[in-house]
């Protein structure tokens, strides 16, 4: 019985170590990988880091190259900058009325300098008869003064009305449109206007260009609407502010064929050519 006992102590004593000796290998296995993980952990590198408020990742040169990774200096480049704008077809309506008071102002103001001066001569046959013997009394040479006074008056009146149109007119549409009326406006594109050939076209610029140069052009189409660009001649600036309240305005003429009054097109300037990266 005894040694039945001590047998199974020791089967048991030898199971023991095995199992001990198993979990020991194993164990140092795990051990030492995580120990090389930690180690790998620690020494690696930070890759990562804010830079003016940016995430960067930073890479050795070694670790670029195997990964395929090239880098080199931007270089400067230069592209052609082009600035869009909007615009509208707006109708030259006030302008034709101008027009129309113009040139009846001028009418009246023929008639009135033409009477004056039949008056003139008239009060200079009187007033030699009255000073010849009174053949003519008193009377009728004050009238004929009193007339000739009165066609002055009017003349005054209707150049007044005359230069006070001048000025709204030039305040509200600038000289080279007011020289189609009170001036001799010359330019083809012009004079296009009032014949209805070109449209007037006040188109809206940003704020960073600078004036049109006179005769310059742009390009415009109709908005939503798919057809060749149309070549616009730039007239002058604008005083009124385009309905959206951006940019400076300004007017151009262009061929109406395409356009009606009300329209809004869009517009491309020639840009400038500028350095970048």
């Amino acid at each position: 019985m005894n040694k039945k006992l001590t047998l199974v102590i020791c089967i048991q004593a030898i199971v023991i170590v095995l199992l001990l000796w198993t979990l020991i290998f194993y164990g140092q296995d795990e051990y030492e990988t995580y120990q090389k993980a930690h180690e790998e952990e620690i020494e690696s590198p930070l890759r990562v880091a804010i830079k003016d408020g940016t995430s960067t990742v930073q890479l050795n040169a070694n670790t670029q190259k195997n990964s395929g990774i090239y880098t080199s200096k931007l270089k400067p480049a230069s592209f052609h900058n082009e600035a869009k704008a909007l615009g509208t077809v707006v109708t030259i309506d006030p302008l034709l009325e101008a027009k129309t008071q113009y040139v009846n102002l001028q009418a009246e103001l023929r008639l009135a300098e033409s009477g004056n001066s039949h008056h003139v001569t008239q009060y200079q046959r009187l007033k030699a008869l009255n000073d010849d013997d009174k053949n003519v009394s008193d009377i009728s040479v004050q009238d004929a003064l009193a007339t000739i006074n009165a066609d002055n008056a009017k003349i005054m009146a209707i150049k007044s009305q005359l230069g006070n149109l001048e000025s709204s007119l030039r305040a509200q549409w600038g000289n080279a449109l007011s020289n189609l009326i009170v001036g001799n406006a010359t330019s083809e594109h012009l004079t296009r206007l009032f014949a209805h050939k070109n449209v007037l076209v006040q188109i809206s610029l940003p704020l960073g260009m600078g004036t049109p140069d006179k005769d310059s052009v742009l390009y415009i189409t109709p908005l939503g609407e798919q057809v060749s660009p149309i070549t616009a001649t730039y007239i002058s600036p604008a005083s009124k502010s385009d309905a959206s309240g951006l940019g400076k305005t300004f007017y151009y003429s262009a061929p109406a064929e395409s356009l009606r009054v009300g329209m809004r097109v869009n517009a491309i300037p020639k840009g400038t050519d500028r350095k970048s990266v």
